[in-house]
């Protein structure tokens, strides 16, 4: 579900899917999404490509519950974190021994989980889940 849309009762799009997460206590689910004019305002940054950094392909996206960050996992082992606003490369987190497949924020912004894959090519075996802080080091 995460990057897809979010459609209203006549089916237009009103957001984008970000985090879901199940309640613990009670099992049920909830659903936060990116309101469509939220994303609108960021669009001027994902056309002007201004998100380049990693030496292979991005797998897997994230925003920051307060819109300030972005995660990126990608095929060269590493996820990068962006200021949203700016554009700019803040820090690369490394560890996993193959591709990041997944990244996901936690529902604060103060943590970030990854999950390894593993790629057809050599195959390292990174089924590892890891968790990394947002912000500083």
């Amino acid at each position: 579900m995460s990057g897809g849309p979010i459609l209203d009762e006549e089916g237009d799009v009103v957001g984008i899917n970000g985090l879901g997460f199940q309640e613990q206590n009670t099992g049920e689910w909830e659903f936060f999404g990116i309101p469509i004019n939220t994303y609108k305002s960021w669009h001027y940054y994902v056309l002007a490509d201004i998100f380049k950094g990693h030496f292979n392909t991005v797998y897997s996206v994230a925003i920051s519950p307060d819109g300030q960050l972005l995660a990126s996992g990608s095929w060269d082992d590493t996820i990068k974190i962006w200021n949203l606003g700016s554009g700019r490369l803040l820090r690369t987190l490394t560890g996993h021994s193959d591709w990041v497949r997944s990244v996901a924020f936690s529902p604060d912004g103060q943590t970030i989980v990854s999950g390894g894959g593993c790629s057809l090519r050599e195959c390292k075996q990174d089924f590892d889940i890891r968790i990394w802080r947002a912000r500083g080091r």
